[in-house]
């Protein structure tokens, strides 16, 4: 059990690696705009709480190993997937969907608080690869 966080966590990174590097760029090239939405709005939160039920299973384990900052760090990912999955998904959605009927501002909302989501998912990049190489029990 001691270093099961160390697949859980590259699983995930890996995932949100290849969703954001290969699954989103062609299905901007592949899908026209009605099926792209709907695609992007089933496959987010699914990733989202996949990334929850990852992270923070990955937190109780690093906190059963008595590496704290590491289960904090990991937490942390956890409450980034929690905020993109429950709020920032719902708002990105309302503004884009205001967007499409011209309603004024609409689009900056929607940029804004897509940045924001962005972030929160870069950072949540750097922050599970920095487990991974901060984890003693992984060795190179």
């Amino acid at each position: 059990m001691t270093t099961v966080h160390i697949f859980l966590i590259s699983a995930l990174l890996g995932a949100m690696v290849f969703f954001s590097a290969v699954v989103t760029p062609v299905a901007f090239k592949a899908l026209n705009d009605i099926a792209l939405r709907d695609f992007l709005r089933a496959v987010f939160p699914k990733l989202f709480s996949l990334g929850i039920i990852i992270s923070l299973l990955s937190s109780s384990i690093l906190c059963m190993n008595q590496q704290m900052a590491l289960a904090s760090l990991s937490l942390l990912v956890t409450l980034g997937f929690g905020l993109n999955r429950f709020w920032l998904t719902k708002k990105i959605n309302y503004f884009r969907d205001q967007a499409g009927e011209n309603v004024p501002n609409a689009e900056k909302q929607f940029k804004i608080f897509h940045r924001i989501s962005v972030g929160i998912y870069l950072t949540q990049t750097v922050s599970l690869s920095a487990i991974l190489i901060l984890d003693p029990t992984l060795t190179f």
